[in-house]
């Protein structure tokens, strides 16, 4: 399988590594990695994060608030996911009461 993100830029003939790293840190072409993995991995961690006790939401957050501009997929997810945290919120507003009907 081959490693689609190279661990060192490609050189020309005549270009020193140095400039090689100088060009590839300002070519946009380069995929974005949020905190240094895959976007579907960090996703899927994002949604998981809820899950350890106390820290998770803010977790989550901190993972979405500092991701979101720079990728639609991130921004999506994280959206999906407070779509649901709102719709949890709102379910158990509306049935805790019922519970002692």
């Amino acid at each position: 399988m081959t490693d689609q993100y190279p661990a060192h830029p490609p050189l020309t003939p005549g270009q020193s590594a140095a400039e090689a790293a100088a060009k590839a840190a300002t070519d946009q072409s380069t995929p974005f990695k949020p905190w240094g993995m895959d976007p579907r991995p960090f996703c899927t961690l994002m949604h998981l994060s809820p899950l350890l006790p106390s820290v998770g939401w803010i977790l989550f957050l901190v993972m979405w608030v500092t991701n979101k501009d720079q990728s639609d997929f991130v921004k999506q997810c994280g959206r999906s996911q407070i779509n649901w945290l709102i719709s949890l919120i709102i379910y158990a507003v509306v049935c805790v009461p019922l519970c002692f009907i």
